[in-house]
């Protein structure tokens, strides 16, 4: 019994998830309270502007521009669910399809 704190030793899970459960609205400074629905349309918009590929850091960026209070750990739980997420890894393509297509295109 010596090895065993008593804090250990008399621990009795609670059977629910640890912290505080997410928010469902965001503070605009425009708009005010918002819900993550608009969230996830302005996360769209800002993703449908041409030549524009970033993840969850920069999209934090633009949307603190567009007048969000957000930090990047909810914007990342939202782009997560929302499967908007950019992938980690890039597709590899062979050279050889690639100069097949080069060559049909010709």
């Amino acid at each position: 019994m010596d090895k065993f704190s008593p804090y250990s030793y008399y621990y009795k899970p609670t059977g629910c998830e640890k912290g505080n459960k997410p928010s469902r609205y965001t503070f605009n400074k425009i708009t005010g309270w918002v819900e993550e629905q608009t969230v996830v349309e302005s996360i769209k918009a800002v993703l449908s502007r041409p030549f524009l590929d970033c993840g969850y850091h920069l999209m934090t960026e633009y949307l603190r521009r567009d007048g969000y209070v957000i930090n990047h750990k909810k914007v990342y739980r939202i782009v997560d669910y929302t499967k908007l997420l950019k992938s980690k890894f890039l597709e590899i393509v062979p050279a050889v399809s690639l100069l097949s297509l080069l060559s049909l295109e010709m």
